[in-house]
């Protein structure tokens, strides 16, 4: 099965966090929705306007292999709460 990989972009540092993989842009949304929700001291959840949610490639969970596509951003923090 193809996985997408996304990470979180860090503005203020310029770095991205490690990345985890989701079947779906929707769930990965949901996973930061969730994060956000249950742990109002983490910086996503204190600082949503510095991170963004982005695209960094795909998985192949039968070969191993990883590609650079897809990428882009899938959604700002700040507009998780929208």
């Amino acid at each position: 099965m193809l996985k997408t990989l996304y990470s979180v972009y860090d503005r203020k540092s310029k770095t991205y966090a490690s990345p985890f993989t989701e079947i779906a842009d929707g769930t990965a949304i949901r996973a930061m929705q969730d994060l956000i929700a249950n742990n109002q001291n983490h910086p996503f959840s204190r600082y949503p306007e510095d991170f963004e949610l982005v695209r960094c490639g795909s998985f192949n969970e039968l070969d191993g292999s990883i590609s650079e596509e897809p990428q882009g951003t899938v959604i700002q923090m700040d507009q998780l709460g929208d």
